[in-house]
């Protein structure tokens, strides 16, 4: 079977699209398949996830090499390499005339279903994001919410549609979000770390792992731990994760105003995931929207419960509540420090739920999501494209 993803490149200090579609363009090359990754700004592979048996093609286009450029002339070359990237995708889908064509959600999710019109080509959207996560992100901002209405319409009325099968991440944005749909299935991302030694949990330490933003609340991880501190003064709370300098000077700021500098620390992007988990006892999210959360995946494949928001979407499917984990109200800073506090407390239960998380992680093994994928494409080539 040939299998075409198409993204905007798989660089090295990519994000999660980027590494999750290297690991499974991997296992489908690994099981028989010809598997292609056709990019738009190809500047490398990621070296933490090496290739292997896989075809990159890099259409050369630069699409965001004028984004940050001011000026008018600027901004119509921006939006004329889109024209461009239509072309040579056309040339290059042409030749490797794949069974399979799937679309990971970027600057190509527009023109593919346009591509595949009168083709024998299956095509697949994969969404990495929540069906209403413009709406999440604005907030309360007018002007963001306006912004993120028209986002939406023009994707609901745009060529997406016309995909043959759309992919959401998890069970609660299928049934909130897209009306539990017959051409949207739910697949979750499979876990990048794999057979992890698991922590010791005997380090008095929460971490959280994220990208630093406001949307992730890492503010409230920081009241919380005011809280927690009055309470174990031992114990201390990492964040791991970068973004923007004055965001991060904010909350630096506040670290100092509730005088945890010794106790709360922001470490800044790590190469390590691993390892900066099996350092810690437990793990904490207090993310606002989330697409699926794949870090909370990540931790439980160390060993660590995750104490979390129950924010849509993606928590309340990955983790059973007093099983491998605990929920938490969300936006509720106070539950939070208090759920934290109950396995700070209790080394039994925290353990307990360690060995369970382990467990659940496993059904997120790269074999078990692989199978899925596969089941999908066979059943898609199986009948005549409509």
């Amino acid at each position: 079977m040939k299998i075409a993803y198409v993204l905007n490149g798989i660089a090295p200090g990519g994000g999660g699209i980027e590494k999750i579609t290297a690991i499974k363009a991997n296992y489908l090359a690994g099981t028989g398949n010809e598997v292609y990754l056709i990019v738009s700004d190809g500047k490398g592979v990621d070296p933490s996830v090496p290739l292997e048996n896989v075809t990159v093609i890099d259409t050369g286009v630069k699409l965001y090499e004028y984004d940050f450029k001011p000026g008018l002339i600027n901004f119509i070359r921006g939006k004329m390499k889109v024209f461009t990237l239509y072309r040579r995708l056309r040339k290059t889908l042409n030749e490797i005339n794949p069974d399979i064509l799937i679309s990971v959600g970027q600057s190509e999710k527009f023109l593919l279903p346009i591509l595949a019109h009168g083709k024998p080509w299956h095509t697949i959207r994969e969404y990495h994001f929540a069906r209403n996560y413009r709406q999440s992100y604005a907030g309360k901002n007018i002007r963001k919410l306006i912004l993120a209405w028209v986002g939406y319409v023009v994707e609901r009325f745009s060529p997406l549609p016309c995909y043959d099968i759309t992919v959401v991440l998890t069970h609660q944005d299928f049934e909130e979000n897209w009306g539990s749909s017959p051409s949207v299935r739910v697949i979750p991302n499979p876990t990048r770390l794999f057979d992890c030694k698991p922590s010791p949990m005997n380090n008095k330490r929460v971490i959280s792992i994220s990208r630093i933003q406001p949307i992730k609340r890492i503010e409230d991880l920081i009241e919380a731990w005011a809280i927690i501190h009055q309470q174990v003064p031992d114990w201390e709370l990492e964040v791991w994760g970068n973004g923007p300098a004055n965001y991060t000077r904010k909350l630096q700021n506040r670290i100092e105003q509730h005088h945890l500098s010794g106790c709360v620390h922001l470490r800044g992007r790590t190469e390590n995931v691993q390892e900066a988990l099996q350092s810690a006892s437990l793990f904490a999210f207090a993310s606002a929207h989330e697409g699926f959360g794949l870090v909370l995946i990540e931790a439980m494949s160390c060993g660590l419960p995750c104490v979390s928001y129950t924010c849509p979407c993606g928590p309340k499917d990955l983790i059973s509540d007093g099983v491998d984990g605990l929920w938490v109200k969300n936006g509720d800073v106070q539950d939070m420090a208090d759920k934290l506090l109950m396995l700070i407390r209790d080394e039994d239960k925290r353990k307990r739920m360690g060995k369970a998380a382990i467990e659940k992680s496993k059904q997120y093994s790269m074999e078990k999501i692989g199978q899925m994928w596969l089941a999908l494409f066979e059943e898609l080539v199986s009948k005549p494209k409509q």
